[in-house]
């Protein structure tokens, strides 16, 4: 979709809520407002069918401002809050010539302020560039991580281990086992993924609590209780492992 921009010159103060490219697209509402009550508004967006999509209008004594959906809502309300509003106030106060006159001080300060102003226009073209590099590397992360069928399993486990905090230790246990069989034992995944001191805690707690803990624990089967600390201490040392783990995937 093409949108077009026209920012009247009494509506300038609107200027930086008018920027296309923060724009969701495509735009799947248009605005339909009587000719009589346009009149005298000021037209924000409108696409190739001359369809309204926004639009400042004239109420009484107030203003009403129609705006599309943009990328990030909360960007936009910050930036009317912090830049349109006080620029409203300013067009509508009486200046004295108090006001009109500026001293050295204040010219410095105001064209060090414009400066700020023009690198942060600058900086917010470059910055939704980046957003949607971002999100594209963070779609490319999940569908990395969601085909790798090592790192499915051990986050079934650390899952199944927050979910049933009373078998908690054995699904921990289970991930440094899935990752030892995969590289073809203990000392082969020490090697590669490290985290040797948090290793050998979850083995060292898991062996001390269950009689097998290659099998979780029947109903109502005795086991060693651990200690919050160990457990607090377990689920620790496995999230770092995953996430060692997990940086091998790309």
């Amino acid at each position: 979709m093409l949108v077009i921009v026209l920012v009247f010159l009494n509506n300038h103060y609107l200027s930086p809520l008018v920027v296309k490219d923060s724009l969701k697209i495509p735009i799947l509402q248009t605005i339909n407002v009587p000719l009589r009550i346009r009149e005298g508004g000021a037209l924000l967006f409108y696409n190739m069918n001359r369809e309204i999509l926004g639009i400042s209008l004239e109420i009484g004594d107030g203003q009403l401002i129609i705006l599309p959906e943009y990328k990030s809502n909360e960007e936009i309300i910050a930036t009317f809050l912090n830049r349109v509003i006080p620029k409203i106030y300013e067009t509508q106060s009486k200046v004295n010539i108090i006001d009109l006159f500026l001293s050295l001080g204040e010219e410095k300060i105001k064209e060090e302020m414009q400066k700020l102003e023009n690198e942060r226009e600058i900086l917010d073209k470059k910055f939704e560039p980046a957003k949607e590099k971002l999100a594209t590397a963070t779609r490319i992360k999940i569908q990395t991580i969601e085909s790798d069928d090592t790192a499915n399993l051990v986050l079934k486990y650390h899952d199944n281990a927050l979910k049933q905090d009373d078998v908690a230790l054995f699904y921990l246990y289970k991930i440094i086992e899935v990752l030892e069989k995969k590289y073809g034992g203990e000392k082969e995944a020490k090697d590669i993924i490290g985290c040797n001191t948090e290793w050998n805690l979850i083995g060292k707690v898991a062996n001390a609590s269950y009689a097998d803990i290659r099998h979780a624990p029947k109903p109502g089967e005795k086991i060693k209780e651990w200690s919050s600390e160990d457990i607090k201490a377990c689920f620790e040392g496995v999230v770092k492992i995953i996430q060692v783990y997990l940086k091998t995937l790309f």
